[in-house]
């Protein structure tokens, strides 16, 4: 007997809130800043800073897209817009945006960022046209409820603009890969200085 499989209108959202994926985000960055000051000395020491190396590259990497919360193959469920991150499956209510960000990357990606009442998430642009129009509804609404939505989206999806609209969204992923590495950089230095 074939087991039954929900319908996507079955499954519920998932909503993981932004402080869960920071805490997740601390602990690696936390890992990462003490796993330097527990090489070993002699024969293997280099290989092992190699390793270290490698995971602490990866580890950063994981950690910035834990906070940035970028998602993937996004899709329409009901209101929510459904996307897939590190944590898993999300889903972010497109009745209640309450921030909207633009960001482009060095690349020429662009990046829309929505806030509702418990999470964010990242997506790049364009997206499927099964999402578009959805999503071009739900920017309109949120903008008519007063969410300030900057003038590059508001191009992009053509729609009017607001008053008191930003020009733009700024770029955070940079600030988000500083912060990470300020702390994995000073972590290191407090262990190397503990074992000494």
């Amino acid at each position: 007997m074939a087991a039954h499989r929900p319908d996507l209108d079955e499954v519920k959202p998932r909503r993981i809130p932004a402080k869960v994926r920071y805490a997740v985000a601390g602990a690696v960055t936390l890992v990462l800043a003490v796993v330097p000051s527990l090489q070993p000395d002699g024969v293997a020491a280099a290989r092992l800073a190699t390793v270290v190396m490698v995971a602490t590259a990866l580890g950063l990497a994981a950690a910035t897209l834990l906070v940035a919360n970028l998602g993937f193959r996004p899709r329409i469920r009901g209101h929510y817009l459904e996307v897939w991150t590190l944590l898993g499956r999300q889903s972010l209510d497109l009745a209640r945006i309450a921030g909207v960000r633009c960001e482009r990357s060095q690349s020429g990606t662009t990046g829309l960022g929505l806030r509702d009442d418990v999470t964010d998430v990242l997506i790049t642009l364009p997206v499927s046209p099964q999402v578009l129009p959805l999503l071009r509804d739900a920017l309109l609404a949120a903008g008519q409820r007063g969410v300030p939505l900057p003038q590059r989206v508001t191009r992009m999806f053509n729609l009017p603009d607001f008053p008191g609209a930003p020009p733009g969204g700024g770029n955070r992923m940079l600030l988000i890969i500083g912060v990470l590495s300020a702390v994995i950089v000073l972590g290191a230095v407090i262990g190397l200085v503990a074992s000494v």
